[in-house]
């Protein structure tokens, strides 16, 4: 009879602390495309989606009323699944060609500018006037939406951006560097400071809804939290041992989401998600191959799910 109470009594504790920590996953929206699904990505505002699908389309929902439209823009190459960000009013994507096409909400395209290297990511400023281009071969570009020219480039001691952001107020640019450094610019182009990190590159950054603190991830598994305005490290959760290529920060409260890769096969791995309360980078219980994007609204972190090849849902992250 002991050692029945016991096994419950151990049972019990390992429920509840087990309960503390685990993360749900709760339907929000079903999206239909016309089209099989490559990626996608939550809109600034949090109330739209944008994707691309297998043959280049654009797909945008309205996630209020699951509303679809389609847009064929003539893209003239392949898209890497970081090369397409949306605001409130613009969609922006680059090719492996080089080429960014920008269009609004209408499918209209307002600016095609041709950059001549593999673009593999792309964020828009707050109100969609500034757009921050990493490629292949060069440090993080800014350039102006509205006239399609570039205000300015960033440096590195070698090897190119990986990941930029822009602040919420629009005064800054953050970028992972391939030499192992963050870099902070002013919005005119100043480089602010150049931040040590660590062995192994970064891969991308997140910047909070306040703009005072950076998620950092990359190569070395782990998701760093750091000061926005020195680039000091404030934080650091555990390393999941494969490299994170994607990470999102909540606008609520420190807590982050990472897409991991196997380090082999670069093939998805597991969704990581790290509350900055505690150390360790833990993982949804989500299949990995099914996601095709992640992002944020008003009220927290969410996913974009491939539920068959022309069906997305999105979902919360609780």
């Amino acid at each position: 009879m002991r050692k029945v109470l016991t096994a419950l009594a151990w049972l019990v504790s390992f429920v509840l602390a087990n309960a503390s920590c685990a993360q749900t996953v709760k339907p929000m929206v079903k999206l239909d495309a016309s089209g099989e699904m490559y990626f996608a990505v939550v809109c600034g505002d949090g109330e739209s989606v944008a994707g691309v699908d297998r043959v280049n389309d654009i797909h945008l929902w309205n996630l209020a009323t699951g509303g679809h439209r389609l847009f064929k823009v003539g893209l003239d190459a392949q898209v890497d699944p970081g090369a397409l960000a949306c605001d409130q009013r613009t969609i922006a994507v680059g090719s492996v060609q080089g080429m960014v096409t920008l269009l609004d909400y209408d499918g209209k395209v307002r600016q095609r500018v041709g950059l001549k290297e593999e673009v593999t990511g792309l964020a828009l400023s707050r109100g969609g006037s500034k757009l921050a281009v990493s490629t292949a071969n060069s440090p993080v570009q800014l350039w102006d939406v509205a006239s399609g020219s570039r205000d300015w480039s960033g440096t590195t001691s070698f090897a190119n951006t990986y990941g930029a952001r822009i602040s919420p107020d629009g005064k800054s640019v953050f970028a992972a560097d391939g030499d192992t450094y963050v870099r902070a610019y002013d919005i005119s182009g100043k480089l602010v400071y150049a931040a040590e990190g660590d062995l192994l590159e970064p891969f991308d950054v997140s910047v909070s809804a306040d703009g005072k603190t950076l998620a950092v991830a990359g190569a070395e598994g782990n998701v760093e939290l750091r000061d926005s305005a020195t680039g000091k490290v404030l934080k650091k959760s555990t390393s999941c041992g494969n490299p994170i290529f994607l990470v999102i920060i909540s606008p609520k409260v420190l807590t982050v989401l990472a897409l991991i890769l196997d380090e082999s096969t670069l093939h998805p791995a597991g969704i990581g998600y790290w509350n900055a309360n505690d150390t360790e980078l833990k993982q949804l219980t989500v299949d990995p191959k099914t996601v095709v994007g992640m992002g944020t609204d008003a009220k927290g972190l969410l996913l974009i799910r491939q539920d068959s090849p022309a069906k997305l849902s999105v979902e919360r992250v609780e």
